[in-house]
Parts: C-alpha cells; sequence; structure tokens
C-alpha cells in the first residue's frame, strides 16, 4: 500500500533512497515537494534549474530581477514593460523631461513638470511675460527679475538717432534702413516714415535695441532690425 500510495513497484526491492527520492522528489528534478510549493513550482513535473534560479530572484519572468525592481520601485511579481522601466530610471515622474534635463534646470524629477511649466522656466524664468532673450535686448532689464509694462516702456539710455530713437529726437530725421523719419518730444514712440511708395505710421518699442523692435500700423504687424 505505502509502495503503491508513492508509486515504486511492490514487487521488486525498493532501496530506502529510491523510497525517500519517491516521497520527497517524485518528478527527481533535484527540488523537494517542499521546496516546489515554497517557490510555486508543481512537485510533479520536472524543473530545470534554471526554472529553480528564476522562481527564486525573478518570479515574474521578466528578466529583471527582484532586487532590480525593488531598487527602481517596480513589482517583482508583475512584469515589468522594459519601456516602463527605463521610464523608472531616467524619468521616475514620467513627465517626460529625463532627471539629467530636469537638474540641468531646476525642476523637479520626483514631480510632473508640465511642458508649459518647462517652457517657461527656460525661456521666462522671471514669469514676467517677457523673454530672456527679449529682455536682454534692453540694458535696463534683468531676465532674471520680474519687469512690468513700465519697465520696457522706460528707454534705458540716450541712443544714436541713427541706429535707434528716443524722446530726444525731434524733427526729420534719416537712417540707413528706415528712410526719413519724422517725430516730436509728443510724438514719440509713434514715428511718421516717409518712403518712395507709400507714407506711414510706425511705432518703436521704447528702449529696444539690438534688435530694435517696431510696429507698423499698415499692415498690423510688428517687425525688427538689427
Amino acid at each position: 500500500t505505502l509502495e503503491t500510495t508513492y508509486s515504486t513497484d511492490p514487487n521488486s526491492t525498493t532501496s530506502i533512497t529510491a523510497f525517500a527520492q519517491a516521497v520527497l522528489d517524485p518528478d527527481n528534478d533535484g527540488l523537494t515537494n517542499f521546496l516546489e510549493a515554497t517557490l510555486n513550482l508543481n512537485p510533479n513535473v520536472f524543473d530545470s534549474h534554471e526554472t529553480l534560479a528564476t522562481s527564486i530572484i525573478d518570479p515574474d519572468s521578466d528578466g529583471l530581477t527582484t532586487s532590480l525592481e525593488i531598487t527602481y520601485n517596480q513589482n517583482p511579481n508583475a512584469s515589468t514593460n522594459i519601456l516602463t522601466f527605463a521610464n523608472s530610471i531616467i524619468d521616475p515622474d514620467a513627465d517626460g523631461f529625463t532627471n539629467a534635463i530636469e537638474n540641468t534646470y531646476g525642476t523637479s524629477t520626483t514631480t510632473v513638470t508640465s511642458p508649459n511649466s518647462f517652457a517657461e522656466i527656460l525661456l521666462d524664468p522671471d514669469k514676467d511675460g517677457f523673454t530672456s532673450s527679449f529682455e536682454n535686448s534692453y540694458s535696463a532689464l534683468d531676465p532674471t527679475v520680474f519687469n512690468s509694462l513700465a519697465d520696457v516702456a522706460a528707454p534705458s539710455t540716450q541712443p544714436d538717432v541713427t541706429t535707434e530713437f528716443s524722446t530726444h529726437m525731434s524733427g526729420w530725421h534719416y537712417t540707413e534702413d528706415l528712410g526719413w523719419l519724422y517725430t516730436t518730444h509728443d510724438l514719440y514712440p509713434f514715428i511718421y516714415r516717409k518712403t518712395e511708395f507709400a507714407d506711414k505710421w510706425i511705432y518703436h518699442l521704447p528702449g529696444s535695441h539690438s534688435p530694435r523692435y517696431f510696429y507698423d500700423y499698415s499692415v498690423g504687424t510688428w517687425f525688427e532690425l538689427d
């Protein structure tokens, strides 16, 4: 009866070792029933040693060991997509910006940074609505300090009328890039421009230089000149 229970031959002699093998390791894979049950393996199916090792350090068989998945906050008992794993290393907040670029610009690597916030940090760090390149074109503006519209409207220097314009201009002036221009202390920053084809009014953004910004009322657009 005992031999029948453990699938040994009741009609021939069974050694103690063979009997113990039949009781503890019936699939002859070298792993006892107890160990296989502990590792969620089938005690009646032969398991390779690689299968054993995988069940110990990579139970979800995704190719990532338990210790590695724990290090990067992944579930070692559920298959982890390789893209998800790579993302957890270089972009743990999954906002699309890698740790390297977030560290460069001072954004958080553990909380989501929106594309708008990133663009603002890059181009307008003082959040005053003027980009750094625009503020750098004004000697009186600091791209790291909040500036108001009044700051932008205030001329920072007393420019040469051949390249710039200010309230110091009065009367007619000729420039190589814009031709004949007329304004007065009261009219500036509005300037009358006389050309070969048409006469028009333009508006000079006070204080701007390198480039200078103008608004052309005849076409309703801004343009710039170095």
